[in-house]
């Protein structure tokens, strides 16, 4: 089973939503991704307060002086139960016909929309059976899922919101259309890269222009799971091995520093060998993978850009290295919509782990676009593109001057990108890479399915 993975903060009626935990690194030298959303949201705080509130009714309280044991027997005697009535509830909140927030929309004025915010849910697949036997193993339970989504879920799950998107932007532009995916821990899905391949085109970039798919991860040097004795040492200043008084932290330090030690230091390098999977999967038609390192800092980022050109694009810097040309969005007025939240559009994120994310659509598109959001005074706004983004629950945001709202907000959306890829280099593919161990090997199986 996986963990609960939403980091969704509610104060009054502002919503953070990020990727980020509350512990200690993510205040000081942890790179992640937030988006605040003020005066409602439009809707979307209260969507999220529901959200957290149908979660918690079906968690288990904790409570003082109870012993684990006791606590798995209360679980494990109602969880069909809850297992049912957590998707019935949360299909409810998911399919846009919350009476409170019709209301809210019959009263949005169409000029003042900047955005419309999509939030989705992802949840493990062991909540939902997928046919009315039980699977022999995981992969078994994943390939039903995969092909009856629609019969076992009552809900459109995010990863397949998000493919959607992508499949609609190919439709709009498959030449020009490209799409930016920042993800702490890059294990692209099978169903995930197929869709990430169709970006860009066989003779990749040559000219500089045309579409492509770049990814971005954490570097070995600013990796999460990077060893903490190393993570200790990088972040101590100028102290050195001498400076520690103890003998035995003093072997474990260069022990880690010559990339023997035991512990969890090998999870980068393994994450390395599966982000070249995925680089030599899109370089062919222009894409790129973008290692973040910077030094003290440890990378945490996740979230997705997509981007149409404009009419007129532009360079803001022109001292900017000619290799990452590409790789920066030069014109904000090409972000046609954006993710955030928690998922890292993984294995773990597809299969395991109960996520949420919401999809941006800037407004400024034309009307006979497949991305434009069509608004009923009686329905709940829907995207109308050839590939479905189901029933899901949509909200307007809204800005008194929608022209400068609109520019601003694909502004910061693009200066999120960039301000990311100022600590990065390209993953080169011709380097020689030395032989796997059988350890590792094993290692890169179980990364690929569980995380």
């Amino acid at each position: 089973a996986g963990v609960f993975h939403i980091k969704a903060y509610i104060i009054d009626d502002t919503l953070l939503l990020s990727g980020a935990n509350l512990s200690e690194e993510y205040f000081t030298d942890r790179q992640d991704r937030y988006m605040l959303f003020v005066n409602g949201g439009g809707g979307l705080v209260d969507f999220y307060a529901d959200l957290i509130d149908i979660l918690c009714n079906y968690a288990d309280e904790y409570k003082e002086g109870e012993e684990m044991q006791e606590q798995k027997l209360k679980r494990d005697m109602t969880l069909q139960e809850k297992k049912h009535e957590l998707l019935g509830s949360l299909s409810n909140l998911l399919d846009g016909s919350n009476d409170d927030a019709l209301v809210k929309r019959e009263h949005v004025d169409e000029n003042e929309v900047i955005a419309y915010a999509i939030p989705t849910v992802q949840i493990p697949t062991s909540l939902c059976p997928a046919s009315s036997h039980t699977p022999t193993n995981v992969a078994q339970q994943q390939r039903e899922v995969e092909e009856n989504e629609e019969k076992v879920f009552p809900f459109p799950l995010d990863t397949t919101v998000t493919k959607n998107l992508l499949l609609a932007a190919l439709e709009c532009d498959p030449k020009n259309a490209s799409v930016r995916l920042s993800s702490a821990y890059l294990n692209p899905t099978m169903s995930l890269m197929s869709v990430l391949k169709m970006f860009g085109s066989e003779r990749g970039d040559v000219d500089g222009v045309g579409g492509a798919a770049y990814l971005l991860t954490a570097g070995p040097k600013s990796h999460g799971f990077a060893s903490k004795t190393d993570r200790e040492e990088k972040t101590g200043g100028n102290k050195s091995i001498g400076d520690y008084d103890d003998d035995r932290r003093k072997e474990e330090i260069a022990t880690v520093a010559t990339g023997n030690g035991p512990g969890r230091g090998w999870i980068p390098k393994a994450y390395t060998e599966i982000v070249k999977e995925a680089a030599s999967q899109i370089v062919s038609r222009g894409g790129k993978v973008l290692l973040y390192e910077k030094m003290f800092w440890s990378f945490h980022a996740k979230g997705l850009w997509l981007s149409l050109p404009s009419s007129s694009p532009f360079l803001e810097n022109e001292n900017v290295e000619t290799e990452k040309i590409n790789s920066y969005i030069y014109d904000q007025s090409a972000i046609r919509a954006t993710i955030v939240g928690s998922g890292n559009y993984g294995a773990r994120s597809e299969y395991w782990d109960v996520e949420s994310n919401c999809i941006l659509i800037m407004k400024q598109i034309p009307d006979h676009h497949p991305l434009t959001s069509t608004v009923s005074k009686s329905q709940s706004p829907s995207l109308k593109t050839t590939q479905s983004f189901g029933d899901n629950e949509t909200f307007a945001l809204q800005e008194k001057d929608h022209q400068s709202g609109s520019f601003l907000l694909q502004s910061l959306v693009a200066k999120e990108w960039n301000d990311l890829c100022q600590y990065t280099s390209e993953m080169n593919l011709n380097r020689s890479r030395e032989p796997l161990s059988l350890g590792l090997m094993g290692a890169l199986q179980i990364l690929r399915k569980f995380l």
